[in-house]
């Protein structure tokens, strides 16, 4: 279900990382190489919980202890890991080369619930994660999808 609210927060917020951004490093592979480039981040996406307070976060990164503070959320992250395997490594779900815990979503889910312990993963409900530099809708990633049952 799309909420009309998130959707608006969303576009706003895509606006000001435009605006106000620094850019990070990004790896572009060109002939077998991966090539430095520093570019805005990917995506961005906002999310609530149970008290409907909005979160914003985008792509970025991984810092592995971050998620220490959400033992749920960690915990379903890892399910999509390498056996032995840490948040930040590639996925093992085919079609999906991302990083496990690198996309907008784990990070604005990550923010909603330290601050409302009571939140859920099935509690979240997101905006339609969009392509900062264009404002264009992106569909989730396989690993979104298997942790938020609420993404479509």
């Amino acid at each position: 279900m799309i909420h009309p609210k998130l959707e608006r927060a969303c576009a706003y917020y895509c606006g000001e990382l435009r605006n106000t951004h620094k850019k990070q490093r990004r790896y572009l592979s060109h002939d077998g190489k991966a090539k430095p480039f520093w570019d805005l981040p990917k995506c961005a996406v906002v999310c609530c919980g149970l008290q409907n307070k909005i979160y914003k976060d985008h792509s970025k990164p991984v810092r592995r202890n971050t998620y220490d503070k959400v033992p749920s959320l960690k915990s379903e992250l890892l399910k999509y890991v390498p056996p032995g395997g840490k948040i930040g490594d590639i996925t093992i779900l085919p079609k999906c080369g991302n990083q496990v815990g690198r996309c907008a979503e784990p990070h604005a889910a990550k923010l909603c619930m330290i601050d409302d312990p009571h939140t859920t993963i099935h509690d979240l409900r997101f905006s339609v994660a969009r392509d900062i530099t264009t404002g264009e809708p992106m569909n989730p990633c396989a690993i979104c999808v298997a942790v938020f049952p609420t993404i479509k």
